[in-house]
C-alpha cells in the first residue's frame, strides 16, 4: 500500500515537472547570452557558471572584480538591465512528523518568491548591486542587497571598498547560487549593513567588513542604552578560485552582551570550506562553529557545530544536466540547561536546463530532523525561470 502511494506521488511530480518544462521550453526566450543582469559582459551563461547558478573560475573572478570583464565595451559600462528569478512547483511529503500532525501525507503546489535584481558599472572603477524579493505568501517586498563598490588598482593586485547592504558569503558556497531547491541548514550567507575593504593578490583574496549590529529596542536586553552601532566585524580569506581552493570566514557579532568582560564579543562564527573539482564533478566540504558566550545563561557557552558535504556533477551535451547530492549535520552541544541535539538533512537534486533561461528540477529529500524525532521524506519538482 505504501509503495502504491509513493508510485502515485512520483507520477504526479513527474507529470507536473513535464508540463512545467514544456511550458517553460515553449515560452522562454532562446537567447544564448547571459542573463540581462550581466549581459554587458557579452558572454554566455557557461562562461561564468558551471553549472548555473554556481560560479566557475571565470565567474568568480568577474564577481570579485566588481562585474568588470576583460575587453568589456565602454558603452556597456553604464547599462543597468533588470533580471527576474521566479519558480513554481509541486511537493509531496510523507513521514512520521506528518502522521503526528494528523496526516501521513502532505502534497501541495508551491509558488516561490519573485526576485528582482540589477547590477552593473557606473564607470571604470565603480559598480552597483541591487536585489529585492517579493514574497507572495505575505505580499511584502524586502530589499536584500543595495551596495556601491569602488575599485582601486587592477589585475592580480587590486583592492575595493564596498558600502551598503551586501551578503557575506562562504568561500565556494552561497545561498543565492545553490543548485538545489532545498535551502542550506548551514549559515553559508549572512547579510550585513556596513562597509567592506577587500582585495586580491595573485591567487589570494580577502575582505574585512565593519557592520551594523542591527540591535533594536524591541529585542534589547535590560540596561541597553545604544542601538544600531557599527560594532560587528567579518573577516574572510581565500586561496584559489571557485573550482579549486580553500577559504575561511570569521564573524564577530556582539548581540547585546550583558557580561562586562564580553562587551567586545557575544557571538563568534568560524567557518572553513574548500572546493575540489575533477573533470565535471565538484565536491565542497565545509565546517562551521557558532559560539554564543552567554547563551542560554551566564557562564554557559552555547555551541553549534555544522558539517556539510556537497557534490555537484554535470553531464550531457553542453552540461545541460546537473546532479547535486548534499548531506548536512548540525550538532548542538549539551549544556547544564539544554540537552544535546543533532539535526541532519539529506537532499539529491536532478536538474535539466531546457534553455539559458529555463530549468526543471526533481528533488528527493530526507529531513531535516533532529535525531530521534519524527522524520519526513519527500519529493519535489519545480520549474525555474530566470531572465
Amino acid at each position: 500500500m505504501k509503495c502504491r502511494r509513493w508510485f502515485r506521488a512520483v507520477q504526479a511530480v513527474l507529470a507536473g515537472a513535464g508540463f512545467a518544462g514544456f511550458v517553460g521550453f515553449a515560452a522562454a526566450p532562446r537567447s544564448v547570452f547571459a542573463l540581462p543582469r550581466f549581459v554587458t559582459a557579452g558572454t554566455s551563461c557557461g562562461d561564468c557558471h558551471a553549472p548555473v547558478p554556481r560560479l566557475n573560475a571565470a565567474g568568480d573572478r568577474f564577481q570579485r572584480r566588481g562585474f568588470h570583464a576583460p575587453g568589456e565595451p565602454a558603452d556597456a559600462r553604464r547599462a543597468f538591465p533588470l533580471s527576474m528569478h521566479v519558480s513554481a512547483g509541486y511537493a509531496f511529503t510523507s513521514g512520521d512528523s506528518a502522521r503526528d500532525a494528523g496526516a501521513n501525507q502532505d502534497s501541495r503546489f508551491e509558488a516561490g518568491d519573485l526576485e528582482l535584481a540589477s547590477a552593473g558599472t557606473l564607470g571604470e572603477r565603480t559598480s552597483i548591486d541591487l536585489a529585492g524579493v517579493f514574497a507572495p505568501d505575505t505580499g511584502t517586498f524586502r530589499l536584500r542587497r543595495a551596495s556601491v563598490r569602488f575599485d582601486g588598482g587592477s589585475g592580480p593586485r587590486a583592492f575595493h571598498v564596498r558600502v551598503g547592504r551586501f551578503p557575506t558569503e562562504f568561500p565556494f558556497l552561497a545561498a543565492d547560487r545553490r543548485t538545489t531547491l532545498r535551502r542550506y541548514l548551514t549559515p553559508v550567507t549572512i547579510d550585513g549593513d556596513g562597509v567592506e575593504l577587500g582585495g586580491e593578490q595573485g591567487a589570494w583574496s580577502g575582505a574585512a567588513a565593519l557592520l551594523d549590529s542591527q540591535r533594536n529596542a524591541g529585542l534589547d536586553k535590560p540596561g541597553t542604552r545604544t542601538f544600531n552601532r557599527f560594532e560587528d566585524t567579518c573577516w574572510s580569506l581565500m586561496h584559489g578560485d571557485a573550482e579549486r581552493g580553500m577559504g575561511i570566514r570569521v564573524w564577530f557579532d556582539r548581540q547585546d552582551s550583558n557580561l562586562p568582560v564580553h562587551t567586545w564579543l557575544q557571538h563568534v562564527q568560524a567557518a572553513v570550506s574548500a572546493a575540489l573539482t575533477a573533470g565535471r564533478v565538484t565536491i565542497v566540504p565545509a565546517y562551521v562553529q557558532d559560539r554564543f558566550d552567554d547563551r542560554p545563561a551566564v557562564k554557559i557557552h552555547d555551541k553549534f557545530h555544522s558539517g556539510l558535504v556537497e557534490a555537484i556533477g554535470r553531464f550531457g551535451a553542453d552540461d545541460r544536466w546537473t546532479l547535486t547530492a548534499r548531506l548536512e549535520h548540525v550538532y548542538h552541544t549539551r549544556t547544564p540547561l539544554t540537552p544535546r541535539e543533532d539535526t541532519r538533512d539529506q537532499v539529491v537534486d536532478l536538474t535539466r536546463r531546457l534553455n539559458p533561461n529555463t530549468q526543471v528540477a526533481v528533488e528527493w529529500f530526507h529531513g531535516p530532523q533532529r535525531l530521534g524525532d519524527p522524520r519526513d521524506t519527500g519529493i519535489a519538482a519545480r520549474v525555474v525561470v530566470d531572465y
